[in-house]
């Protein structure tokens, strides 16, 4: 039996990693899981339930980093961990320096974000070649990440591992009324709203300074119309907050943090999501997660988008950067123009393309074989 080292930052909660806690074989694998976090979480808590052991590193600072290092390493050494597999900017610099420290020789992390620092942090992309070049094995999550790796940042083709995001499709299609009901209430949402959904971080890449004015438009048409901006806080958030000045307040909502994101998934009429480029979104969850739940939805292609994701044929989709664009297509989508087919056939692409158990075949086997 293996046991796996899995590192992780600033994450509260996070249905992949609970999804593949309970998945991985654990006649094979034993886990330990490293938390970077400086307070208790619902992913910690849930792993704990799980019976894993759970380490929480507190701290971000330089100073905390550098003795956090020193701190996994022992504990690497005192769980005798064959393999560690990093997670975000904080987890991979702390996991993959300890684990070098700690002489383990296998070395995973997952490539969660694509050109961001080319285009936004140049500085940043020299700790990105030291990180890659710590590993023993890179997971790519898209083939547009898997680009970027081999192709800007001159990574060895052996050392990367294309392995999409799965996900289990009931988790967002059977959800219980009494659950959206529960949000309706929570946010103050009336049967009658028609919901505009974005589940989004505030950043310039992701495009919603272009479904803003959109939705501005849209509300001349339906004045019952609500937008949800979901995931609301990040480096653009004053942007953001200026261009809702031309929207009435009672006319949006702006959500932090939703742990219940199937449900609100559910509560919206429509789902928009519309980043400014192809490749700024290293992979796009939230294509997979709004086709799951079978929302109409409006997509800008980008990410893993650019994979499998087809105009009027299993979703609709709108031009980068192109509001005029959007707001059709949220009158399209509200005249009826969203076909049950298209809902289908979203949904049947996503969980074929997307097969949780094929990602879990083979991340067990790069498990097996890190190095």
């Amino acid at each position: 039996m293996k046991t796996i080292g899995i590192f992780i930052s600033d994450v509260e909660k996070a249905r992949n990693f609970e999804w593949i806690s309970r998945a991985l074989d654990k006649k094979k694998f034993r886990q330990v899981y490293f938390l970077i976090n400086d307070r208790k979480t619902e992913l910690e808590e849930h792993l704990q339930e799980g019976g894993h052991h759970v380490y929480r590193l507190e701290g971000n600072s330089k100073l905390a980093v550098a003795r956090n290092i020193w701190k996994a390493r022992g504990l690497l050494k005192r769980e005798k961990v064959d393999v560690v597999h990093c997670h975000l900017r904080i987890a991979n610099i702390i996991g993959l320096l300890s684990a070098k420290l700690a002489g383990v020789r296998g070395r995973i992390y997952t490539r969660h974000f694509s050109t961001y620092h080319h285009e936004y942090h140049p500085k940043a992309v020299r700790l990105d070649l030291f990180l890659n070049n710590m590993s023993s094995k890179i997971i790519a999550i898209s083939k547009n990440v898997n680009q970027v790796l081999l192709e800007k940042e001159k990574v060895a083709k052996e050392k990367v591992a294309l392995i999409p995001h799965g996900f289990i499709p009931a988790d967002f299609r059977d959800v219980e009324s009494s659950r959206v009901n529960k949000l309706r209430e929570k946010y103050g949402f009336g049967k009658d709203t028609y919901i505009v959904g974005v589940i989004a971080r505030f950043d310039e890449w992701k495009g919603i300074q272009y479904i803003i004015p959109a939705f501005r438009e849209f509300l001349k048409i339906c004045p019952r119309a609500h937008l949800v901006l979901a995931n609301a806080h990040g480096p653009y958030e004053d942007k953001i907050r200026s261009m809702l000045r031309d929207i009435p307040d009672s006319s949006y909502t702006l959500i932090a943090f939703e742990p219940d994101s199937p449900a609100l998934y559910n509560l919206m009429d429509v789902y928009v999501h519309t980043p400014i480029d192809d490749h700024s979104e290293a992979f796009g969850q939230t294509y997979v997660e709004a086709l799951l739940a079978g929302i109409p939805s409006i997509f800008s292609l980008s990410g893993i988008a650019n994979e499998f994701v087809q105009n009027d044929v299993n979703a609709m989709t709108v031009p980068f950067r192109n509001s005029e664009a959007i707001t059709k297509a949220l009158e399209k989508v509200k005249n009826g123009d969203y076909s049950t087919e298209i809902i289908e056939k979203g949904r049947k692409d996503a969980m074929e393309k997307f097969s949780f158990d094929l990602m879990m075949k083979r991340l067990e086997e790069l498990y097996q074989n890190p190095y």
